[in-house]
């Protein structure tokens, strides 16, 4: 939606956006957790929607539930085990936040 007039733009007449899953606030990038077909997913993976690639912030492993993850300023923040974590965009810095 665009400000300040509340003007809807399409991003991708294709485009399945998840429960879990959000918009960075240009629109350009598209953070997921990578499920497939119901399962759950703790990897976090990140789509330009400009270039239409995709990149991998955090492997997923077998565990069964979702990271959860969010935009936080220039990085990312999600959950794996019980674990609050931040990554970089670029998946160069990875900091656990919580419990310190």
């Amino acid at each position: 939606m665009e400000r300040p007039d509340g003007r809807l733009t399409l991003l991708a007449s294709r485009f399945k956006f998840e429960w879990s899953d959000s918009l960075d606030p240009t629109g350009r990038y598209y953070l997921f957790s990578g499920r497939e077909a119901g399962a759950a997913s703790d990897g976090v993976f990140l789509r330009d929607k400009q270039s239409g690639s995709n990149r991998t912030l955090v492997i997923p492993t077998k565990n069964t539930y979702f990271s959860i993850p969010r935009f936080y300023g220039d990085s990312v923040i999600y959950v794996r085990s019980n674990i609050l974590w931040r990554i970089s965009l670029d998946g160069t810095s990875n900091v656990q936040l919580f419990p310190p």
